[in-house]
């Protein structure tokens, strides 16, 4: 099972994606991408703003789970409960993870995210019934992970810069 599948049983908070610049290097796109647009590489949740490769600035706003991850509550009436950032070693973000609040849907997001970047690259469904979809393009995976239980359903996502994220 992957990370995301492990991680899927924690609550993240929920995201909203805006657009970010566009990229100085042009590179194929790996094999069995199917994303028509480039995945979105910031994740807006005010007051806080994040986006993959970039130096994280919010540390003295954040809640530090280790050195390497932080954790970031947008304000309310957010639809992000929590935004969780994954640093390296010189504190360039690799990872967001995101978990939607408690009315967002996975059929929802996965149609949102299909409408912005195309069709996704893979979707599966777990044996606990947590259903996966994924999009990718050569510098970005953009995951979203739908888990119903205890009449819950919580929608995840992460987000995954694939130059420096760790394997």
């Amino acid at each position: 099972m992957t990370v995301l599948g492990r991680a899927a049983s924690m609550m993240w908070g929920g995201v909203l994606l805006s657009s970010a610049g566009a990229c100085g290097v042009h590179t194929a796109r790996p094999v069995g991408t199917a994303a028509t647009e480039p995945i979105e590489r910031r994740v807006d949740a005010p007051p806080f703003a994040v986006t993959l490769g970039d130096a994280f600035a919010d540390s003295s706003r954040a809640n530090r789970l280790a050195d390497s991850l932080y954790q970031l509550q947008p304000a309310a009436p957010s639809p992000i409960t929590t935004l969780t950032v994954h640093l390296t070693p010189d504190r360039r973000v690799s990872v967001i993870d995101v978990a939607y609040g408690p009315d967002r849907r996975y059929a929802d997001e996965v149609a949102h995210a299909t409408g912005r970047f195309g069709n996704p690259s893979r979707r599966s469904t777990a044996d606990d019934g947590s259903q996966f979809t994924v999009w990718q393009d050569a510098r970005s995976r953009f995951e979203i992970v739908g888990r119903s239980y205890d009449n819950r359903s919580p929608v995840i996502a992460r987000l995954t810069d694939l130059l420096l994220a760790r394997p």
